[in-house]
């Protein structure tokens, strides 16, 4: 019976098509049907400016390194390419680095993708939403203490020391250990750490039985390293880490 009608859902979906297009891009879609010239620049420069603001906020040593107009080249590239999964403006942070992680603009450094993982950390520890409450250890017993660590700590392994990038300073590549944390005190800090400080926090995270000297022991038969420097050397880290407030009891 209304097979002659028009489709009004399919003409208001194609309205809104093709002002998604022109904002994202506005070079290959200048014009939107209805809308005047002048109303279409100052949404672009609204949706625009929006993205491009969480983007230098949430990853600023990046932006940092590339001149303004590449700036811009990034960001429009990343609002024209890049399909969001998500509808938070608190998420437009990890969609960026999931566009980085296939991005292929030539002026990018070859370091970019694991600097924004690294600048990208600090809010996702600043925002994380921990499971269940934790007890953290109100003294340190290496021979006797079952441990973990917090739920809001993190040990990544990159290919360049992405915390000493800036402007002044791009380095070369050389693997690097970080931790970051957000503590009970909710302050946000990292560490840098060596191979057997990587080690011993992944033993951590993983631990449900042993003591702390059970697993500093074991780590130096494992990787074939003298006990008592790794004991000596371990419980300096333990003292470090339960000084930041980082250690808490198994099984809280």
């Amino acid at each position: 019976m209304n097979a002659h009608l028009p489709n009004k859902s399919q003409d208001f979906q194609q309205i809104q098509k093709e002002f998604s297009d022109s904002i994202r891009d506005p070079i290959n879609h200048s014009s939107v049907t209805g809308i005047d010239e002048r109303h279409m620049s100052v949404y672009r420069e609204l949706f625009y400016n929006n993205i491009e603001g969480f983007i230098s906020g949430g990853f600023p040593v990046l932006m940092e390194l590339l001149t303004q107009e590449q700036q811009n080249s990034l960001v429009r590239d990343f609002f024209i390419n890049h399909t969001c999964h998500s509808p938070y403006f608190l998420k437009i942070s990890e969609e960026f680095l999931e566009y980085l992680a296939s991005c292929e603009l030539d002026f990018l450094p070859d370091f970019t993708y694991q600097l924004a993982h690294w600048e990208w950390m600090e809010l996702h520890a600043d925002v994380y939403q921990t499971s269940s409450e934790q007890t953290v250890l109100t003294a340190l017993d290496v021979d006797q203490d079952i441990v973990s660590i917090i739920e809001c700590a993190w040990c990544q392994v990159y290919d360049y020391p992405v915390h000493q990038i800036s402007a002044q300073n791009q380095c070369e590549p050389k693997q690097s250990y970080l931790m970051v944390y957000r503590n009970q005190a909710l302050e946000v800090g990292f560490n840098e750490l060596n191979p057997l400080s990587a080690m011993l926090f992944q033993c951590l995270k993983d631990n449900e039985s042993l003591t702390l000297i059970t697993i500093l022991k074991n780590l130096a038969l494992q990787y074939n390293m003298d006990e008592e420097q790794v004991v000596q050397g371990g419980s300096e880290i333990l003292r470090q880490w339960y000084d930041l407030g980082l250690i808490i009891q198994q099984g809280s």
